[in-house]
């Protein structure tokens, strides 16, 4: 095969040094990695502004690997593809829809009844357990 122009060229194309670098990082999600992709999703569940009990951070983690999960099988399902005709244009435009994901998971009883759990809970005293060094501040003083 060596020798062939048209292998030469797609060799010199292949073993590019930019190219090969690039690779490495292409995914199928359009430029977002699935990490970042999951990251989003665990600050839309848990946001950093709002202090939550700790107890709450693994339910938190929890429900958006759900989200992220039902998203993600929802990429796996069929395409709509219509092709729609414009007023005054002679070229059709084609239109791509996604098929609706439905997160059954958030409305099953178990969660129904883990949210009354949560809203109903007495809050948890965060610094019962830190050591602090203002009691030793104080006898000092």
């Amino acid at each position: 095969m060596e020798g062939i122009p048209a292998f030469d060229r797609l060799s010199h194309l292949v073993l590019n040094k930019n190219l090969r670098k690039d690779l490495a990082k292409a995914n199928p999600r359009g430029g977002t990695s699935i990490c970042e992709s999951k990251n989003a999703l665990d600050r839309l569940y848990c946001r950093k502004e709002i202090f939550y009990p700790l107890f709450t951070y693994k339910l938190y983690t929890m429900l958006s690997t759900m989200h992220f999960n039902t998203l993600r099988l929802g990429e796996r399902r069929v395409q709509r593809v219509i092709d729609v005709q414009r007023k005054y244009f002679r070229r059709t435009t084609r239109m791509v829809f996604k098929t609706p994901v439905e997160h059954l998971w958030r409305d099953h009883q178990g969660m129904i009844d883990a949210e009354a759990a949560f809203e109903e809970a007495e809050p948890e005293n965060v610094f019962e357990d830190t050591d602090s060094d203002d009691e030793e501040y104080e006898e000092e003083l």
